[in-house]
């Protein structure tokens, strides 16, 4: 959480993780056009060793509606995803300090063993950082619903963590983008209330 007394604001970190491929860009760009089309939504870009830039994508002006005030601030939401093949640094960029995640799953047969890898991946990463993925509110979100590839019921039991709700989403088409960005935002209002009383 960051702390704005300047402008009176609480600034709140969701990251978007997923596997190459899985829609975490299109979630961002999804979410700009549906909730706040007058911003842009930033790309910091920078060349590495030359086989992948270092790129994230963030969107950091989602401000809830004015009547939204906790302890007298103003809640805005910063999104992050680091799109296509990232690079490491990347990855470290956009999971520093999340207070909610989003997993992006990829539902399609051949992409499993990559998806529980890269979830596998995620749990070390956090730990690093001395964190979990229990400790955080987190959202899964089942993707590429358009494709009809796989029942509910199958990905709940690969996929889900931690009785984490979840979302069945087309980013492509642009639903359940946005019920699943008010899930993740909920759950960290909900964590706030409970550290505040």
């Amino acid at each position: 959480m960051l702390v704005d007394r300047e402008k009176g604001e609480l600034g709140f970190k969701v990251a978007y993780w997923g596997i190459p491929g899985s829609g975490k860009a299109t979630n961002l760009f999804h979410l700009q056009k549906q909730l706040q089309p007058d911003i842009e939504i930033r790309i910091a870009e920078r060349e590495t060793d030359g086989t992948f830039p270092d790129r994230v994508l963030w969107l950091d002006s989602l401000l809830l509606p004015q009547s939204v005030v906790v302890r007298g601030y103003r809640i805005r939401f910063h999104a992050f995803a680091a799109p296509g093949q990232a690079t490491r640094a990347a990855i470290d960029q956009v999971l520093k300090a999340p207070d909610a995640v989003v997993l992006v799953i990829d539902p399609r047969e051949d992409r499993r063993g990559v998806v529980a890898d890269n979830l596998e991946l995620l749990d070390e990463l956090l730990a690093e950082a001395g964190s979990s993925l229990d400790a955080l509110p987190h959202v899964v979100q089942f993707n590429k619903d358009d494709l009809r590839v796989t029942p509910i019921e199958k990905l709940r039991d690969r996929f889900s963590r931690h009785g984490a709700p979840d979302v069945r989403a087309s980013a492509t088409r642009g639903t359940g983008v946005v019920e699943t960005f008010e899930l993740a935002a909920k759950l960290v209002l909900a964590e706030l209330m409970k550290s505040a009383s």
